[in-house]
């Protein structure tokens, strides 16, 4: 299996959204794929070289989930995304037979694996899919949540890990099946109530994901602990977070990390500056005008 897994390769996509995804939390080491080419094929020990070393600085499902997201995103803006999907169902239906995975990863069967598409119901507003391959089962869940979001026209979705399979249950709302949904149990919901139930969904795994950020790597060098996410609405930092833009959100991670702001211009390959402008956007979309005030938010 080992030697069949050194014949495996990963497209560049999956390094180039790696690498925006863990760039400002200063998870990656230089050298490694750097500048990626999505096009590129890359040698899949290299991706797994990259993940140990994100796992062993920073380890946590967290992380790698939403770097399975950024990989979608990255694919979808500067791969051939946009050209091949439209709609999140096309995305699920790249799925079946691994058509998908197998865009972005090629080698032996026995070695890669397979992430297919099991069942879709499209009115219903119900699909199932089996993930078996190269990267850690997290990372998939990222990469299928990033693969339903980024596609744009979605007012709702969720993804959900069977606990005893590789099977991930997924949970859909678009304009067609509105009316026809087989999952939904209460009051028929508008677009506009799907929209609001979405953003509250992602608004608690963002929480999570920086409470866990500032939990596990403040310069106290708190210990790692997952959270009980709060009712929906109990949070209003959350939506603040929201609203940051990328490069805000890099500089906001580098420096929960721990990373100075001259560290941060270095890796993300901007001027000094420029990283004050943001981190200062940042502080004042957030209402913390210190560091000090920023790690405290995120652990309250």
């Amino acid at each position: 299996m080992y030697c069949h897994r050194q014949r495996v390769e990963v497209l560049g996509s999956f390094f180039a959204g790696l690498s925006a995804g863990s760039c400002g939390l200063g998870t990656l080491s230089r050298g490694i794929a750097a500048n990626p080419t999505p096009d590129k094929w890359y040698p899949l020990e290299t991706f797994d070289r990259a993940i140990g070393r994100i796992t062993e600085s920073m380890g946590g499902e967290h992380l790698l989930e939403r770097l399975g997201s950024e990989m979608m995103k990255n694919w979808y803006d500067e791969g051939h995304g946009r050209d091949i999907v439209s709609t999140a169902v096309d995305y699920l239906k790249l799925q079946r037979g691994s058509r998908g995975y197998r865009i972005c990863v090629r080698g032996p069967r026995q070695a890669t694996g397979h992430f297919r598409l099991v069942d879709l119901d499209t009115a219903g507003g119900t699909a199932r899919l089996e993930g078996r391959t190269v990267v850690p089962r997290p990372y998939e869940r990222g990469v299928l949540l990033g693969g339903l979001g980024w596609a744009g026209d979605l007012l709702f979705f969720d993804v959900l890990e069977h606990p005893e399979s590789a099977a991930f249950q997924v949970f859909f709302v678009n304009r067609e099946n509105l009316k026809s949904l087989k999952w939904h149990r209460g009051e028929a919901l508008s677009e506009v109530q799907w929209r609001m139930a979405n953003q509250q969904r992602r608004a608690r795994e963002r929480e999570i994901f920086w409470r866990w950020v500032g939990r596990a790597h403040s310069p106290e060098n708190l210990s790692p602990a997952e959270p009980v996410p709060a009712p929906y609405g109990e949070e209003p930092w959350t939506t603040a977070f929201d609203q940051l833009s990328r490069r805000e959100t890099e500089v906001v991670a580098g420096v929960l990390n721990g990373r100075t702001l001259p560290e941060l211009a270095d890796a993300l390959q901007i001027a000094y500056t420029s990283v004050l402008t943001y981190q200062r956007r940042a502080f004042l979309k957030l209402g913390v005008s210190t560091q000090k005030e920023l790690f405290r938010l995120v652990r309250s």
